[in-house]
């Protein structure tokens, strides 16, 4: 049943990102739907850092609390715009259309990533995308907005292009209130050093050496 439930929120979601027509009604809410979908899409962030850090890219857990931030700050909008428009409905309704959608933007975006690592002259070709890949975010966040907004009323766009925005705004905002962590790093793009490991000049390194010293003369005498 979930299974089926997650085949028809892709499918409605691909609709909904490709502006193709389609409703409320051919969505599945629930909160096990809105889980399988947030699991979904950390799993395809997952494989987009890897492909953008590289073969060399070492596992970064806080790519985990990265994931959480983001569908908390999902589901807190989605909350403050059901309680601006009188539906509580969206609380679980916004974010199950806008995961349902976002896979279609993530593997176009992994694709770009995978074209800069192993097709270079290709990715010089096609140019920088990001600035698209935002606009078509943002235009999908008024649609998902748009389609979730129930029943139709008037002055229906200017809420959904309001709301969508709204949505939209942790875009900008979140990178300059918490670091935005992905789930594979790689050293050199982070001044050569390796967090996994402590620095050799951290304090800690530093007061153990005494320590070590002492030691050593000890064993000696």
């Amino acid at each position: 049943m979930l299974i089926k439930s997650l085949r028809c929120n892709l499918w409605a979601g691909l609709r909904l990102a490709l502006f193709l027509p389609v409703r409320r009604l051919d969505f599945r809410f629930g909160v096990a739907e809105l889980l399988v979908l947030f699991l979904l899409s950390a799993l395809l962030d997952f494989g987009s850092d890897w492909i953008r850090f590289g073969p060399n890219a070492y596992f970064s857990a806080f790519g985990g609390g990265n994931e959480i931030f983001a569908a908390g700050l999902l589901l807190l909008t989605s909350a403050v715009l059901g309680l601006a428009f009188r539906q509580s409905s969206l609380v679980v309704a916004l974010p199950v259309v806008v995961l349902a959608a976002l896979p279609a933007i993530q593997v176009v975006h992994s694709a770009h990533d995978a074209t800069v690592r192993w097709w270079p002259s290709g990715a010089r070709a096609i140019g920088d995308i990001e600035w698209v890949l935002t606009a078509w975010l943002v235009a999908m966040l008024v649609r998902a907005v748009a389609v979730t907004l129930m029943p139709a009323r008037p002055h229906q766009w200017l809420r959904s292009i309001a709301g969508g925005l709204f949505l939209a705004a942790p875009l900008w905002i979140a990178p300059a209130v918490t670091p935005t962590e992905p789930w594979w790093r790689q050293p050199a793009v982070h001044g050569g050093a390796d967090p996994r490991y402590p620095s050799p000049a951290s304090e800690l390194v530093l007061a153990a050496q005494a320590t070590l010293l002492d030691d050593a003369l000890a064993a000696l005498e």
